[in-house]
């Protein structure tokens, strides 16, 4: 009898139809929250971070991976020190700030986890204790960091992926390392030799950066590691030049002072002695920055072998060499073209001095300038190059000294006679270029908290001015000191005891009173001129009293604003909507006005600073400054946010 094939039973038909369903209902599953938070392109929040090569990118554009390490700032800082802590590292060029999520409560008493889940409470009122937990501070610090142009990199919070992203990747960029899958994030201990990790992870192929820092000022971190022998700028430097010319795509940095956020009330460890904020401007701090603009002025850098630290751009038009007062010795011919520019970078200025042009078919040895740490730039001269740190062939550095000068009412040319070649010269230029590869950062107006920085467009504007009040070469630096002073109290959390000054009528008299006298009198003056001279003078008559000057008439309230919703949206965003606010850190009202941009889109016709203005006439101050900008790119955080455009 022929054997015939049973049917295949209806169950078994329907299992797989109903396997197929679920795999093409798979295909269009939303991605998990754990895709969001490494930075999948079309998440909320971090989708500005991306890879590209061995390199990150940010927006599209090249991105410096610039950290800090701050690892117990979710646990030391109130909001006021926070936004103290992101203001100073932005204005310094930083483009992340590195903090641990492995601390038992904030400075408000708050845990965040119990039992190994997210203690979450209703509300966010940090005037409300019960209200405000762990998490809406550490969402404040994530919004606050965006806001300057700065991501968020939080270390031991793997386990807790998912609940991260959906709660903190909206409120600004925000990557976990070391387990970002997209690119390493180098450990190890900061003090150790780490050339041999570097080799290894660029062998690998992967685009990486090094997540450990030689913390300035820590015992027993120098060259030689004696006990008694503490982490000197010069250390720090010698890291970070070694770091970027091993191929990594950014350095990490560290104080042994700021990452415990060490004050009087705490205990310090690892040998730290100075206050956590005296300690934000320490000299490593201030120069790494000139690692950032020399990097983003240049191609790409992929390694050299060679006596000391080199790289050659990828495109094969520049090499760049690090030496601690030693001579370099460079095998040219690795260059495109046949005639080298050769420069000497000083890493602790951001000084660029050119030296004569070089044939480029062999080696050539190049002796520095002194016995300090220098950096030899050699550019192919067919490439055009401007000089080392400024930027797209120096187009940057040209704007932000023309946007100077207007700024300073006619004194550039004092300030150009006192700057000469010194390295003040060199900082604008740097500070151009070293914003302009997606940092908007370091840090987009008032770090951009708030509105627009008066030294130029995207980063270069805060970088530059803050700079300029660090070296003391701001026309007003007094203007900036309230910023500096701790206050008594949170002003987020409780009264600010900064309250608002009416200044109107200051000086005791009226604008345009002279005017008026002097007219008053040279129409008395012009009647005894018509007497005629022989007859004798007659008894004369008491002068008439001079009319009282007419009353000055108010500024003249601005008409409404066209797009007025987008700016109480931009308000709500970046001050909750205070039109009338001043926190103490240097920016104010409701779209955070620094004075500087202020005064220079003509809000003082208004009042002094912005807080002190009305709503109306601070929407079109700010209305000036987006139109001069094309766009509201000068509150970079909260315009990504609301989907404005920038």
């Amino acid at each position: 009898m022929p054997r015939t094939r049973p049917f295949l039973p209806l169950v078994a038909v329907v299992a797989v139809a109903a396997v197929l369903a679920a795999s093409l209902l798979l295909l269009d599953r939303p991605r998990p929250p754990r895709d969001c938070l490494f930075g999948v392109v079309g998440c909320a929040g971090s989708g500005a971070l991306a890879v590209a090569g061995r390199s990150l990118t940010r927006d599209g554009e090249p991105f410096f991976w610039l950290a800090d390490s701050a690892t117990d700032l979710l646990e030391d800082l109130n909001r006021t020190e926070v936004t103290r802590y992101l203001d100073a590292r932005a204005a310094q060029g930083f483009t992340v700030v590195r903090a641990s999520l492995d601390v038992p409560a904030d400075q408000y008493g708050d845990a965040p986890l119990a039992g190994g889940e997210p203690v979450v409470t209703a509300g966010e009122d940090p005037a409300d204790d019960a209200a405000y937990d762990f998490w809406d501070h550490a969402e404040f610090v994530v919004s606050e960091a965006s806001a300057r142009g700065l991501v968020v990199a939080l270390t031991d919070g793997a386990e807790q992926a998912d609940f991260l992203s959906e709660r903190l990747a909206p409120a600004g960029d925000v990557v976990l390392v070391p387990d970002d899958p997209r690119f390493a994030v180098l450990p190890g201990e900061g003090c150790a030799d780490r050339s041999e990790v570097r080799t290894r992870a660029y062998e690998a192929g992967e685009p990486f950066v090094d997540g450990a820092a030689v913390e300035e000022d820590r015992p027993g971190c120098g060259p030689s590691s004696t006990p008694g022998e503490r982490a000197t700028a010069q250390d720090v430097r010698r890291d970070a030049w070694s770091a970027v010319l091993s191929g990594a795509a950014g350095a990490t940095y560290g104080h042994t002072s700021v990452g415990q956020f060490l004050d009087d009330g705490r205990t310090a460890v690892d040998g730290a002695r100075d206050d956590w904020e005296d300690a934000l401007d320490a000299p490593g701090a201030e120069q790494v920055r000139w690692v950032r603009a020399l990097v983003e002025s240049r191609p790409r850098l992929e390694p050299l072998d060679g006596d000391v630290p080199a790289a050659l751009a990828e495109d094969g038009s520049t090499v760049v060499a690090y030496t601690e007062g030693g001579d370099v010795d460079l095998d040219l011919g690795a260059l495109d073209g046949d005639t080298g520019r050769p420069w000497w970078f000083d890493p602790r200025t951001g000084e660029a001095t050119e030296l004569d042009a070089v044939e480029t078919d062999g080696s050539t040895t190049f002796s520095p300038p002194d016995e300090e740490d220098w950096v030899l730039v050699v550019d192919d001269e067919g490439a055009g190059r401007g000089a080392p740190g400024d930027g797209s062939d120096g187009a940057d550095s040209e704007v932000d000294d023309s946007e100077v000068d207007e700024s300073e009412d006619g004194d550039s040319e004092d300030a150009s006679s006192e700057d000469g070649a010194s390295s003040e010269d060199g900082d604008s230029e740097e500070d151009g270029s070293g914003a302009d590869s997606g940092d908007e950062g370091a840090g987009d107006e008032g770090a951009d908290s708030g509105g627009s920085d008066s030294a130029g467009s995207d980063s270069a504007g805060d970088g530059a001015e803050k700079e300029s009040v660090e070296d003391g070469t701001d026309e007003s630096p007094a203007d900036e000191s309230p910023a500096e002073e701790p206050l008594t109290e949170d002003p987020l959390t409780g009264d600010a005891d900064d309250p608002l000054q009416d200044l109107t009528g200051a000086g005791g008299r009226d604008p345009g009173s002279e005017d008026a006298a002097s007219a008053s009198e040279a129409e008395d003056a012009g009647d005894p001129a018509a007497e005629p001279a022989p007859e004798p003078a007659p008894e004369p008559e008491p002068a008439a009293e001079p009319e009282p000057a007419a009353e000055p008439e108010p500024a003249a309230e601005p008409e409404p604003a066209a797009g007025g919703e987008d700016w109480d949206r931009l308000a709500q965003c970046e001050s909750s909507g205070d039109w009338d606010i001043d926190t103490g850190n240097g920016y104010y009202g409701g779209l955070q006005f620094d004075e500087g941009t202020w005064s220079d889109y003509g809000g003082t016709d208004y009042a002094p600073r912005a807080d002190q203005a009305t709503r109306e006439q601070q929407i079109d101050v700010a209305t000036r400054v987006r139109d001069d900008r094309g766009g509201y790119g000068s509150w970079p955080g909260c315009a990504t946010k609301l989907g404005l455009p920038r």
